[in-house]
């Protein structure tokens, strides 16, 4: 029994780690960074003090560039910030909305994990078949994440070549790379599938000690 309590101790912070990264990644700017040219310049004779890198986010509300530039969306400057975010959205690829769904699936598993385990932590009585959902639940969380972070990492080395169309900034950005956010979320998936691990053991010993 104690082994199974120490499982769930590790086991809710290991879900309680998962929400907080996933939640600093969803809400941060950081899943695409995109170096810019500043002036006028060829990649010949490009310095440092010609590129700029800017970060860009996922959700509608972080739709604009530092320093509140446009987006790579070409939108009427005067449409309100809703408008514009909604707009935003709107033409964001397929892809990016099956990434942004999957995070969400991922968001809720982890937390419906977190709570379902602080509520059978005190359950001492109760056989081992109520703990059964730990591990299913971090095993969903774990591949919803892992769909959402393969899919970025494969997609996004394209959006270069998708926003060469667009004549304001076709001339403006040369690489493209993932950053901070896409490396929290990847960061979540491994505490997921490392929960999942631990869940089973918890499981096990609760099946056997209970």
């Amino acid at each position: 029994m104690c082994l199974s309590k120490l499982g769930q101790i590790i086991y809710g912070a290991l879900a309680l780690i998962t929400v907080g990264l996933l939640l600093a990644s969803m809400f941060t700017n950081g899943w695409r960074q995109l170096e810019k040219k500043t002036t006028n310049i060829t990649d010949d004779i490009k310095l440092p003090s010609d590129i700029t890198l800017e970060d860009f986010g996922l959700f509608g509300f972080l739709c604009t560039f530092p320093k509140n530039e446009t987006d790579v969306t070409v939108v009427n400057a005067s449409n309100s910030t809703a408008e514009y975010c909604k707009t935003w959205f709107k033409n964001q690829p397929t892809w990016e909305k099956i990434v942004i769904g999957a995070l969400i699936l991922g968001l809720i598993f982890a937390a419906v994990s977190f709570v379902w385990n602080l509520l059978t932590f005190c359950a001492c009585c109760c056989r081992g078949s109520i703990f059964r959902p730990l591990p299913l639940l971090s095993a969903f969380a774990g591949i919803c994440i892992a769909i959402s972070v393969a899919l970025y990492w494969f997609k996004n080395q394209n959006y270069i070549e998708e926003i060469k169309d667009v004549q304001d900034v076709k001339h403006l950005y040369q690489h493209n790379t993932v950053s901070y956010s896409f490396w929290l979320a990847v960061g979540a998936c491994l505490a997921s599938f490392a929960n999942l691990v631990v869940g089973s053991l918890v499981v096990c010993l609760a099946d056997k000690y209970l």
